[in-house]
């Protein structure tokens, strides 16, 4: 099998097509490029292929310092997230799908990033998405998203609407 080497900002992108515990690269591209996959060709899979998993637990919130103290090795911090997460709810009606929420993150701080923003956290989640995740959860506790309305969706609360 050829190896291949994808920059990170592209291997952040396959993870946010992948389905997490199930897909491989290999299977997002698939996807991705239309090609069927072997199982569906009614094929064996190669023996070397396996499904790639992550049991090292779970990752830890990412610690914010001030920007002035920053440096330039250090995540984006957490608390930076929201602002962000708040308008792309807002601006599609206060309702949103998770995958859709970070993409749209993604796309509005993508310039704000910094390398340590896409290494990857024990859970093989690139480090900026889970960060957002905790986020959304600090926003669940004040009140801003409701706790749940159903997987993979976040909705915003009547003050996370109002809220700047």
């Amino acid at each position: 099998m050829p190896d291949i080497t994808v920059d990170a900002e592209v291997f952040a992108r396959l993870q946010s097509l992948a389905q997490p515990f199930v897909d491989t690269p290999n299977d997002v591209l698939r996807r991705a490029l239309g090609i069927a996959a072997a199982q569906e060709r009614g094929e064996q899979t190669e023996p070397g292929l396996r499904k790639l998993t992550n049991s090292e637990g779970r990752s830890t919130r990412p610690t914010a310092k001030p920007a002035e103290t920053r440096d330039a090795d250090d995540a984006t911090p957490q608390r930076e997230f929201r602002q962000f997460i708040l308008a792309s709810l807002r601006d599609a009606g206060g309702l949103q799908t998770v995958d859709q929420v970070l993409f749209e993150v993604e796309r509005r701080m993508r310039s704000r990033f910094r390398e340590a923003d896409y290494e990857l956290v024990s859970k093989g989640e690139v480090k900026w998405r889970n960060a957002a995740r905790w986020e959304r959860n600090d926003m669940v506790d004040d009140g801003l998203i409701k706790k749940s309305v159903r997987r993979g969706v976040w909705e915003l609360t009547e003050l996370g609407m109002s809220r700047n």
